[in-house]
């Protein structure tokens, strides 16, 4: 089962651009976490989908049960992230992805959740003022309310051992690569369960040979079928429209909507 990301960095960061980019590129490899929250829903929100929308009591009673990695007040009312919201997105084989403050990303790391921790850096501070300005939306105010912030943010990302990766967003095509480079697992070898099955299911959809497994792995994240050699004897049949992704042990096969596990 592949490791849930905890992503964090301060507002204006870009760390959502870089997230959006993702979703959009791999939609059947990753999925944010439902949040609970005791505020009532909005105009077009749905329950279970946008968030699990609780009573003040159901949410303190997950508290008392140790059902949230982290949790916090926000306006009067409640959020945090539960353990079954993480299981559930674990449950579909997509990679569960936690957009998280700092003080979240310090409750999570105490907790037995074996995650991969991201931090998104601007390049300096004066770019990121730069940044919330060119917004148009904050007033003087809440900029610096949302730089002091995003000091304890960099402050903390400093502390050793705080995050995996740090990753700095001083251009966004770079920053993207360096993203998908750390959360795209490509494999190495196919000596452990995950890998066998999916070089069994690999051999009998595909009519590929096992000895040339690995190597059709380091072809990339997105090849199309048309590009892999014919020694690796996929028939012109499977090849057309058709495309292999291969990512953190499974096979996605956009032209039919399939995840092979």
């Amino acid at each position: 089962m592949s490791k849930p990301i905890v992503i964090s960095g301060p507002s204006g960061s870009g760390k959502s651009t870089l997230l959006t980019r993702l979703f959009k590129e791999f939609p059947e490899c990753f999925a944010f976490s439902v949040s609970h929250t005791t505020r009532n829903p909005r105009s077009g929100e749905e329950n279970g989908k946008d968030y699990h929308f609780v009573t003040r009591e159901q949410f303190e009673k997950m508290i008392d049960e140790n059902g949230f990695l982290e949790h916090a007040q926000f306006s009067g009312n409640r959020y945090g992230t539960s353990k079954m919201a993480v299981e559930e997105i674990q449950k579909t084989g997509k990679i569960c992805v936690l957009d998280v403050e700092i003080n979240g990303v310090k409750s999570i790391k105490g907790t037995d959740l074996n995650a991969q921790y991201l931090f998104v850096k601007p390049p300096s501070m004066e770019a990121l003022r730069e940044r919330l300005q060119s917004r148009g939306t904050e007033t003087k105010e809440s900029l610096e309310k949302r730089l002091n912030t995003a000091k304890e943010a960099l402050d903390y990302a400093e502390e050793n051992g705080s995050y995996d990766h740090i990753i700095v967003n001083d251009d966004l095509e770079k920053a993207y690569t360096s993203l998908k480079d750390i959360v795209i697992e490509r494999p190495k070898n196919f000596l452990n369960e995950d890998f066998s099955r999916l070089a069994l299911t690999m051999k009998s959809a595909y009519r590929i040979s096992l000895g040339k497994l690995p190597k059709l792995c380091y072809l990339g994240m997105q090849t199309s079928i048309d590009e892999i050699p014919t020694s690796y004897s996929i028939s012109r049949s499977r090849r057309q429209d058709k495309i292999i992704r291969i990512y953190a042990g499974r096979v996605v096969n956009p032209g039919i909507s399939n995840i092979v596990k």
